[in-house]
């Protein structure tokens, strides 16, 4: 089942953010990502193919290249639900 993601990550610039993606490449499972300011804080919005590739990225990959980046105390606040019904244009 299709897995959202929405995060917050420990950091406000795009450049951090885009310098840790370049970091993780392409994420298995990963099938779209939208990323723009709410206030002073950056969102994440991530469309996954399961919930399962959502979370082994999150704590494989994500967590420790993030800690690389700016710290092993400022983690990504990440919340996810299964999409259960689907709307497009």
């Amino acid at each position: 089942m299709t897995w959202i993601a929405i995060g917050t990550p420990p950091f406000t610039d795009i450049a951090t953010f885009d310098e840790v993606t370049a970091t993780v490449g392409q994420p298995d499972g990963l099938e779209a990502r939208w990323v723009g300011r709410v206030g002073d804080e950056l969102r994440v919005v991530m469309v996954w193919s399961s919930r399962e590739q959502a979370e082994r990225f999150y704590a494989d990959v994500l967590r420790p290249a993030v800690a690389a980046k700016v710290g092993p105390d400022r983690k990504p606040a990440l919340i996810g639900f299964a999409a259960e019904r689907e709307y497009r244009a």
